[in-house]
């Protein structure tokens, strides 16, 4: 019986077939939400105090009386070679209905799925965009030295001006993919994304508000339209390089806060 639980109000909502963490962002009431595999973790995740069995009163947490139950599972664990493991699995299961049905009623409407904007971080879309602006600026103060003394070197060594130019687009692009995943990554991190569905997606639009708002700067430069081909190449690469990124900071996000 795996199941979510708020760690601000309590609730608690009994996971369906299909369903997993990844699919829901947070409790209503703004707690986050804790898996559990089943009664057992929950219980074991628990202070000492919910295991005292003989104090007879109602610990409750969130109002839905957890302590009762950590109490009498706790006696049916003690129990279990006398009652055998039948009656032991009828009473545990009898005692993980008593969780509260009615309240996971409650819980189930606490609880929601996102929908599509409710998943998109437009913070760290925002984010992410003043970072490759940032990005590119520093960039061109860094290495347009190296780039036009590369140029001449190339178009001295060669003379002809396509192998300079396809030795400037490599470099260029090379230091745009690496602030596109960067960006990506940080922005996803900060917009406060949880899951890695939600990474991928926020670094998917990322991706595609770039290389849109990029498209049609340079078609305002040049006054002629970017060749189909090349342009649906080098979106594919640049979104797929962004998605990578959000991915990439969803799980530093996991690693620094365990979430």
């Amino acid at each position: 019986m795996p199941f979510l639980e708020c760690d601000n109000c309590g609730g608690y909502y009994e996971l369906e077939d299909g369903e997993s963490l990844d699919d829901f962002d947070v409790c209503q009431c703004g707690g986050e939400l804790k898996y559990f595999n089943s009664l057992s973790n929950f219980l074991d995740d628990q202070p000492a105090f919910y295991h005292q069995n003989n104090s007879g009163s109602r610990k409750s947490r969130g109002g839905f009386g957890f302590g009762s139950l950590a109490s009498s599972y706790h006696k049916k664990e003690q129990n279990e070679y006398s009652l055998g493991p039948s009656s032991y699995n009828n009473s545990l299961s009898r005692n993980a209905s008593s969780f509260g049905q009615n309240n996971q009623e409650k819980s189930r409407s606490k609880i929601s799925k996102p929908g599509f904007l409710g998943r998109i971080s437009f913070l760290g879309l925002f984010a992410g965009l003043c970072i490759v602006i940032s990005g590119c600026l520093l960039s061109y103060v860094l290495f347009f030295d190296y780039l036009y003394s590369t140029a001449i070197n190339v178009f001295s060594s060669t003379g002809n001006v396509m192998t300079t130019i396809s030795v400037l687009g490599f470099l260029i692009y090379g230091i745009l993919f690496v602030i596109a995943v960067s960006a990506s990554a940080v922005a996803t991190f900060i917009g406060g994304s949880r899951s890695y569905g939600d990474g991928l997606l926020n670094g998917l639009l990322f991706g595609l508000i770039i290389i849109f708002s990029a498209v049609l700067y340079v078609n305002h430069l040049t006054g002629m339209s970017l060749a189909l081909m090349s342009t649906f190449v080098l979106g594919s690469v640049f979104v797929s390089l962004t998605s990578f990124g959000g991915f990439v900071g969803i799980a530093f996000r996991k690693i620094i806060f365990r979430s």
